[in-house]
């Protein structure tokens, strides 16, 4: 069972998902902790965790390479036959990994299981809990599609997966919201089990990705060069992009002739439902452009 830890300047919470993941009750695990060029205190903290303990795995770019291609280098030096990603401020209970292999050996035809999420703040503090998503363990791809487009967070994705499975995608992509269609494409693979526990913590912070947009709508920049550093300045458009990707999950999924035309008219209703979020890309053009001419990119 490999676990993947990607990071970059984590100081403040990555010590603690350490001690999170290696608290473990399923034993057999190692851990795989790339640093993206930290220039915190982040390089000490991994070394010192991975002295202390030797399944932990410790690696430093020499770039930034943006947070997706550091998602995906961790999965590509994983050696288990079952996956997790962790994000550095996240926290795991004791029993995460051993209840989700649990219930992937009580499914086998499931690629993938994950448990309920508590929602933390910066300190710990309870802010909300996930519902229940029976839709993802449903037999017809294009209810599990649906279950995926019809959420607004994709905590799923930080549950335990199928080697196999997860090789089947194209892992993250470098663009905001790459986490949804990486979820899509696992879920019309397989089946998605649900641990009916509350086993995992995400936590909001100031200093996470989905905090770095602005109250413009049309501020994505950033957060487009925080997945991949290769997109500084480049044009983005968010939600036709996400068609685009979810389109490209159907075409790529092992899936029958009617099972994808269903999967295609879930897209082209949820499409319908995110006008007003495909027209703003488009409005947003003039503004980016203005944005380039006045910043140099």
């Amino acid at each position: 069972m490999s676990i993947g830890l990607p990071v970059y300047n984590g100081e403040n919470y990555l010590a603690e998902t350490l001690d999170s993941l290696r608290a473990q009750t399923f034993s057999d695990i190692e851990i795989i902790i790339s640093d993206n060029a930290s220039t915190d205190a982040t390089e000490g903290i991994s070394r010192k965790a991975a002295a202390e303990d030797p399944r932990i795995r410790y690696v430093r770019q020499q770039n930034n390479l943006g947070a997706a291609p550091n998602y995906n280098i961790v999965f590509e030096l994983a050696r288990g036959s079952l996956f997790k990603w962790s994000a550095h401020d996240d926290l795991c209970h004791p029993d995460f990994v051993r209840k989700c292999v649990e219930a992937l050996d009580a499914h086998p035809h499931a690629v993938g299981a994950f448990p309920l999420t508590d929602m933390i703040g910066p300190v710990g503090e309870p802010v909300a809990q996930s519902d229940a998503r029976p839709g993802l363990e449903r037999p017809e791809p294009s209810h599990r599609l649906q279950a995926v487009l019809a959420e607004r967070d994709t905590f799923p994705v930080f549950g335990v997966y199928r080697r196999q499975a997860v090789a089947a995608t194209k892992g993250h992509g470098g663009y905001t919201g790459s986490d949804r269609i990486l979820l899509a494409e696992l879920a019309l693979t397989g089946r998605l089990v649900e641990v009916p526990e509350r086993l995992f913590s995400f936590r909001y912070h100031p200093d996470q990705s989905i905090a770095m947009s602005s109250a413009r709508w049309f501020d994505h920049h950033r957060r487009e060069a925080w997945f991949d550093s290769s997109r500084q300045g480049k044009f983005v458009f968010p939600y036709w992009r996400r068609v685009a990707g979810y389109a490209g999950a159907v075409r790529s999924a092992p899936l029958t002739r009617g099972q994808r035309m269903r999967c295609a008219t879930t897209i082209a209703k949820w499409a319908l439902g995110s006008w007003k979020g495909l027209t703003l890309d488009i409005v947003s053009l003039p503004v980016q452009i203005s944005d380039r001419l006045v910043k140099p990119s």
